[in-house]
């Protein structure tokens, strides 16, 4: 993808899913109450695609200052469960959390948990569109953080069929830990709703 349309992606797309994804919080100011509707997925996490637009940014230096290509097969299995809260702007808001385990892109095991919140909109029968967000904490990174977890958090969309079978394309912006810069990235997730 050219820089122009890149650039286009982050100053207005990403705020778009950005503030769609900040409406669990607005929204809960006036919560009438969980309808009492559960999802539960198994989610097989698939891979990571880093530096997506300009594919300039895909190695590493690891410890013993080796050039590496980063994990990009980031096999695993983890567990989401969301509540539907309200309806929001003509969506359900559905608030939950999700637990799990990947190989990361420095080939490392790497076990999550984090809280998300998201959109549900129902696009026809058999189809429902969610954007949505997820903060927690993530192990396996701690020779960039120096920590055994570091804070960790997407934003994401997420497609649905028959109410059953999904796939989620999650996006991480540059960031900068100590003198490291991860580049910005794209996840896919595939589950399964029981």
């Amino acid at each position: 993808m050219s820089a122009k349309y890149s650039n286009l992606f982050k100053s207005v797309a990403l705020p778009v899913l950005l503030a769609g994804s900040a409406a669990p919080s607005i929204a809960l100011a006036d919560n009438v109450g969980d309808d009492g509707t559960v999802h539960r997925y198994v989610d097989f996490n698939i891979l990571s695609v880093h530096d997506p637009f300009e594919r300039e940014h895909i190695y590493y230096w690891d410890e013993q200052g080796e050039k590496k290509a980063f994990n990009e097969k980031n096999w695993g299995v983890g567990y989401t469960q969301l509540h539907d809260v309200t309806k929001f702007m003509g969506a359900d808001l559905r608030l939950g959390g999700s637990a799990g385990y990947y190989k990361n892109s420095y080939s490392k095991d790497s076990f999550y948990a984090s809280a998300q919140g998201e959109l549900a909109y129902k696009l026809h029968k058999d189809w429902t569109l969610s954007t949505g967000m997820m903060v927690g904490a993530i192990t396996g990174y701690d020779h960039i953080s120096g920590y055994k977890a570091t804070p960790a958090g997407q934003v994401y969309l997420r497609g649905e069929y028959a109410d059953k079978y999904s796939v989620k394309l999650g996006y991480l912006p540059e960031l900068a830990i100590k003198d490291k810069v991860n580049p910005e990235l794209i996840t896919l997730q595939a589950s399964i709703k029981f």
